[in-house]
């Protein structure tokens, strides 16, 4: 049968979820300006964020930190329904990890993280650039992003937002156990598991963001730019593949620097990496490892805790019933 949720697990959803994203709100919304800026290294791009006080860095950070709660029942509570009843699908022995159905579950959580935090999500990254824009003495509101319902559960960007969801989860769930066992394998008692569970989920997020920082980007140009609301499937298909090759790869002919609205054709570009590539990856890897690793490590403790806890009363009524 499918379990539910134990107590930690809701804990960790209602406590870590929005403290850790609120949090890297300005980690965040640097990586929003970087979608639209390929001139900018990361340490001006946070500058930008921090620009009129440190305050500043925590602009739109308030609606995405209130649907964190139900956000993080996605990445965890929700998660752990949908592998527990993928796993007693496939017949899973108890205690043996599966990456298949960890990545059935990843996916579906993904998709429900997606309905419930995608208007937040969005609005955060384009007051974040509004509000770069007033910074950089840009007035007219012609310029200005109109900002989406906290409430809306899809969009233009919000499949670039559920892809990158599925990879972000399944980086801790499916992939971090695999490093784990491997690790455990290879090093023995040089790590404990606490230390070499916190190890592989940072190295499972890093190697995660390798795709995912792409996809975030785009998510984040796409709610940036207005007209892409318009834009049928074909339209928008062309439009992201042209935003990709303008902001990573390394043009044929000698182009602008500043990257706005990408119309070059994606033919003009090489197959070599721009420096941009690496920007991304790096500030990317900063936030999700920060985010994810926050998280997962207080659900990791309070589990702990709690069937620490559990054992001791066990023991205690044990003793007593004995006496």
């Amino acid at each position: 049968m499918t379990k539910l949720p134990d107590t930690p697990l809701l804990i960790s959803s209602t406590l870590g979820g929005p403290l850790s994203i609120f949090t890297c709100t300005p980690l965040r919304n640097a990586l929003t300006l970087g979608s639209r800026d390929a001139i900018s290294s990361p340490i001006s791009l946070y500058r930008k964020v921090l620009q009129g006080g440190l305050r500043a860095g925590w602009t739109g950070g308030v609606a995405p930190s209130i649907v964190a709660c139900p956000q993080f029942f996605a990445l965890g509570p929700i998660y752990h329904c949908l592998n527990n009843f993928a796993r007693d699908a496939q017949g899973v022995a108890q205690g043996r990890h599966s990456t298949i159905t960890a990545l059935f579950a990843a996916c579906g959580a993904g998709l429900a993280e997606t309905w419930l935090t995608f208007g937040a999500q969005s609005r955060n990254a384009q007051m974040a650039f509004n509000k770069a824009m007033m910074s950089s003495g840009e007035k007219s509101l012609e310029n200005h992003v109109p900002l989406n319902r906290p409430g809306q559960i899809w969009g233009a960007g919000a499949g670039a937002m559920t892809l990158r969801n599925s990879l972000t989860m399944a980086s801790v769930r499916a992939l971090s156990p695999v490093l784990e066992a491997r690790m455990k394998e290879g090093s023995g008692a040089a790590f404990g598991n606490f230390q070499r569970a916190f190890l592989c989920d940072v190295m499972a997020s890093a190697i995660t963001c390798v795709v995912s920082a792409p996809i975030h980007q785009t998510f984040n140009y796409l709610v940036t730019t207005p007209e892409a609301k318009s834009m049928c499937l074909k339209q928008r298909s062309d439009f992201i593949v042209r935003y990709l090759c303008k902001q990573y790869f390394v043009p044929r002919l000698q182009t602008s620097g500043l990257r706005s609205a990408p119309s070059a054709s994606a033919s003009e570009y090489s197959w070599i990496l721009s420096r941009v590539a690496v920007r991304d990856f790096a500030m990317r890897a900063t936030y999700v490892t920060t985010v994810t690793v926050m998280f997962v490590s207080l659900e990791r403790a309070l589990c702990a805790w709690y069937r620490d806890s559990a054992s001791l009363a066990c023991q205690t009524k044990g003793s007593a019933d004995s006496a």
